[in-house]
């Protein structure tokens, strides 16, 4: 969606990116003040037609029948700018695990706007490398017991692990602002909680760094780091998104009063005092830390990624070296990072 007033009328107009063109109109109440609100369908509309002609053409090639249903969804999404229709793909999408063609879109990801309200559009087409898959999902059943050892108590973990998908995929056309290693989608805490998850690692996006990249590192430990870069990479995004973005359990008090945790036993690790604070109702993570939520959450999984990683890289001969290497590689992410944000 995008906000416009028009200066015109004093009109607020939220437009939404769909296929279809339709309005609906308001009136609204702000600050005590009656304005005008208009729902305007129909944002993108010649680009996302073109989107879905393809979309119904691709189930002509679907695997299976959950395939064929989240591409329908994805249709329907796209032609009515229906958001619900949009969290209904995400649930099939989820379900399709290790598919030989991986597809997935939408307007879903807010990492470039600092308020982290407007989304930017995304879409991936990718193939499964299924021997690197196999062998990540080793990790993957192993996740249970890799949860154990980070450093807060069983409580603060769900119930029970769903243990997602994760594929190792080689991308064939990525359409973003910018490439990343590795996905944990949907973005929708609500259909992670209850439905799980998918982890994509796109393996053709690791770049080797170079030695004038290390300069502030010895010339020696330079070499470790780029000798080793590629399983660094890989053990580091596979904690990241496996243990990092999937892990953690969202403490809620329902609209029954119920909770979903033993408030009179589970206490802050911190303070060693029962926990007071959780969500009501249909509050999330999002929602509540808005503007930093997601700096907080990719904060969360690197941390967990690093600990992980410095102790438990499946690399017996060659811990020590790995894992040094490991804190050396997060040092220069952090000192470029640096250049760019404010402790704000």
């Amino acid at each position: 969606t995008r906000l416009f007033k028009d200066l015109s009328s004093n009109k607020l107009i939220v437009r939404f990116a769909s296929v279809d063109n339709r309005s609906e109109a308001f009136k609204i109440d702000i600050n005590g003040e009656e304005r005008d609100l208009v729902f305007q369908f129909g944002d993108y509309d010649f680009v996302l037609a073109k989107v879905n002609e393809h979309l119904l053409k691709a189930k002509d090639f679907a695997e299976n029948e959950v395939q064929k249903r989240y591409l329908d969804l994805y249709a329907q999404h796209y032609q009515t700018g229906d958001y619900q229709t949009y969290l209904e793909s995400q649930i099939e999408w989820v379900k399709d695990t290790s598919p030989v063609v991986e597809y997935q879109s939408g307007l879903c990801l807010t990492y470039l706007d600092p308020r982290q309200q407007r989304a930017e559009f995304m879409s991936i087409v990718a193939l499964n490398s299924k021997i690197t898959s196999e062998r990540t999902n080793k990790l993957v059943s192993e996740a249970e017991e890799l949860l154990k050892l980070l450093p807060w108590p069983s409580e603060f973990e769900k119930d029970k692990f769903l243990k997602p998908d994760f594929t190792c995929i080689e991308v064939v056309s990525f359409g973003f602002a910018y490439t990343c290693l590795g996905l944990c989608l949907p973005h929708f805490d609500e259909i992670k909680q209850k439905h799980g998850f998918k982890n994509l690692f796109l393996l053709n996006s690791i770049m080797i760094p170079k030695q004038e990249h290390l300069k502030f590192l010895p010339e020696d430990v330079a070499e470790k780091v780029i000798q080793y870069h590629k399983i660094i990479t890989y053990f580091t995004v596979c904690y990241h998104e496996l243990l990092g973005h999937g892990s953690g359990k969202v403490f809620i008090k329902d609209e029954k009063g119920e909770m979903n945790f033993d408030v009179s036993t589970v206490k802050n690790p911190i303070t060693n005092e029962n926990v007071q604070s959780w969500y009501l109702g249909q509050e999330n993570f999002f929602g509540k830390f808005a503007k930093y939520a997601n700096a907080y959450e990719e904060c969360r999984s690197d941390s967990v990624a690093m600990y992980l990683s410095l102790i438990h890289i499946s690399e017996p001969t060659r811990q020590a070296e790995i894992s040094y290497a490991v804190f050396c590689l997060k040092k220069k992410k952090l000192r470029i990072r640096q250049r760019y944000y404010t402790s704000d």
